[in-house]
């Protein structure tokens, strides 16, 4: 009994930090929506400082 409870223990905190993956991922791939859309729209001047912003926020992760 106490391997079966230790294991469900386990996979629930699996479970919690999958659902806190999942919302990171999400966020991340709207937040790089938002930018790429951004980043379609600008000209060439606009587009290289976009991309700087875009390097510098990216080697966050």
């Amino acid at each position: 009994p106490t391997l079966l409870k230790q294991n469900r223990q386990l996979i629930i905190k699996y479970n919690q930090q999958l659902k806190k993956a999942k919302k990171l991922s999400n966020s991340l791939h709207e937040q790089l929506e938002i930018i790429r859309n951004d980043y379609l729209t600008s000209n060439g001047e606009e587009s290289e400082a976009k991309d700087k912003l875009v390097n510098k926020y990216l080697k966050r992760f």
